[in-house]
């Protein structure tokens, strides 16, 4: 086989496509929706249901030289006079501060310890917490013992002996969590970053059929098919310029998509949750080998179809079934049958490696000069 014949028909392939525009709205609309509205229409509505104190109050307040730097330790008799002159716009800001047997509301507190204290509305950053009841709020790189967590969000924490109610753990395996009850959120938003992670392949399986529906039904009705076949090209450089012409533009958009999809997450978790979670082992995973593999199944499924079509439309509707595989693992993924993680993803592309091969022994079958000129309809 002599690739550079094959490289011959993806040149003039790829040329052919820059005159039909809707082959290009093909390219670049998928990725775009999969990539820009799935996780803007999603995640901004739940992250309006995560407690959040805006952090402006505490960098207002470090900015301010009326505001002495705190470092003392407080009880229960004294904390309400040093709330009252430490505080920005009704926000209470707490550095370096050793309290015990305190109630606060609205505070943003920093390297703290709080002993047998409750807190409401808050965020806690890098502090102690023991035997303490904490209510509405974010509690990041902290340590938690005996503590009980309500409507809140913890990120990056560690401790033992902790009861959540109504709120949302993330990236805190040393975190000892002793009874959990409530509707999580944030586990919600974590199951639906990494199904929209794999949701991104779909661009890969929709692309082939617009396009694959053009180079072979399209070339047949229009009589342009004929000169081709009568180069020097063997049936397998034919078909592997057919398939590169078609794999080359769609993963290359598709890697587009799972970027802006990356940049985008990563802005919205940044704003209301303070860390950015692409790229993980979903991410790459799709991205890196199923994207490439679900690609060249669905090239190769509309060869097939295609060659058993006279008709772009009706090639188009029927080389859409090939979604459906994707879309049954999407819907299993909300229904709980699946869980997205290394070794369902990896189980999912040994399956698709097995099904690329069987596909193509079929599609390498089907493509052959004899069958293109007498038995194609």
């Amino acid at each position: 086989m002599k690739w550079y014949r094959s490289w011959a028909i993806v040149k003039k392939e790829l040329w052919e496509f820059r005159r039909q525009k809707y082959i290009l709205y093909s390219l670049l609309l998928p990725p775009l929706i999969f990539a820009i509205v799935l996780p803007s229409v999603t995640f901004l509505p739940l992250f309006s249901q995560v407690p959040n104190v805006d952090p402006g109050v505490a960098d207002q307040y470090r900015h301010n030289p009326g505001f002495p730097l705190t470092n003392v330790s407080l009880g229960k008799a004294d904390y309400g006079a040093f709330a009252a002159n430490n505080s920005v716009n009704g926000v209470i800001f707490l550095s370096n501060v050793d309290a015990d047997n305190v109630t606060t509301l609205g505070v943003i507190v920093e390297h703290c310890i709080f002993n047998s204290s409750y807190l409401r509305e808050y965020q806690i950053n890098g502090s102690v917490l023991r035997n303490c009841t904490i209510m509405t709020g974010v509690i990041k790189n902290s340590l938690l013992v005996n503590v009980t967590v309500r409507s809140s969000v913890l990120i990056n924490c560690s401790g033992l002996n902790v009861t959540i109610w109504d709120s949302s753990v993330i990236r805190s395996d040393d975190l000892e969590i002793v009874s959990e009850d409530g509707l999580r959120i944030l586990d919600l938003i974590v199951i639906l970053l990494n199904t929209y992670s794999f949701m991104l392949v779909l661009a890969p399986v929709i692309t082939p059929t617009v396009i694959a529906s053009y180079t072979f039904v399209g070339e047949k009705n229009n009589k342009s098919l004929e000169p081709l076949l009568a180069t020097p090209a063997s049936d397998s450089e034919l078909l592997w310029g057919k398939i590169l012409a078609i794999f080359l533009p769609t993963i290359l958009t598709t890697l587009m998509g799972f970027a802006i999809f990356a940049v985008v997450t990563n802005i919205l978790f940044l704003q209301n949750l303070g860390y950015a979670p692409l790229p993980n082992e979903v991410w790459l995973f799709s991205m890196i080998v199923l994207a490439p593999l679900i690609c060249f199944l669905s090239i190769t499924a509309n060869i097939i179809i295609s060659s058993r079509m006279s008709d772009v439309r009706a090639s188009q509707q029927v080389g859409s079934l090939v979604v459906l595989p994707v879309m049954l693992l999407f819907i299993g993924s909300f229904s709980g049958l699946i869980t997205f993680g290394a070794g369902s993803i990896i189980l999912i592309g040994g399956i698709m490696l097995v099904a690329d091969v069987a596909v193509y022994m079929l599609a390498k079958k089907s493509f052959q000069r004899e069958n293109i000129l007498i038995k194609w309809k």
